[in-house]
């Protein structure tokens, strides 16, 4: 999930989410905030039907979207984020219109790293207001 630099300062994460059926949106992306400081909006530029991983050993792991329940997957990688001690990443999957307007929030997760590995995640209860409209997102399972 996460790659430290060779300073061992920081890592990287990959986010993935899944889109089903449609392509009819302006952008697509995530909104994210982590305990280290707060990033914003964060646009994906491409939309792919299969993705490939490689861990620290150079082992590959492929996911297709199907085998996540949707038609598309897209994804960002968040760099920067402190590999010493506690830091959470919150991040809501959305889509805007062509008008820019947020036509999709999917459900919102806060992902926790101790010293840059993982340690789990949860989903974040939404009120009324802040749900939206539109196709699923999901996220694969810790």
């Amino acid at each position: 999930m996460g790659e430290t630099n060779e300073a061992g300062e920081q890592f990287s994460v990959r986010l993935i989410a899944t889109l089903q059926n449609s392509l009819a949106y302006q952008n697509l992306g995530f909104r994210l905030d982590t305990s280290a400081g707060e990033i914003g909006d964060r646009i994906c530029a491409h939309v792919y039907t299969r993705l490939t991983a490689t861990d620290a050993g150079g082992n590959q792991t492929a996911v297709s979207a199907a085998e996540l329940g949707g038609s598309y997957v897209y994804a960002i990688i968040v760099d920067g984020i402190p590999a010493q001690g506690a830091v959470s990443i919150t991040a809501t999957p959305f889509a805007t219109d062509q008008d820019s307007v947020t036509v999709y929030s999917g459900e919102t997760f806060r992902l926790f790293f101790e010293d840059g590995s993982f340690r789990g995640y949860t989903v974040v209860e939404s009120t009324p207001e802040e749900e939206g409209e539109g196709t699923h997102v999901s996220f694969p399972q810790a």
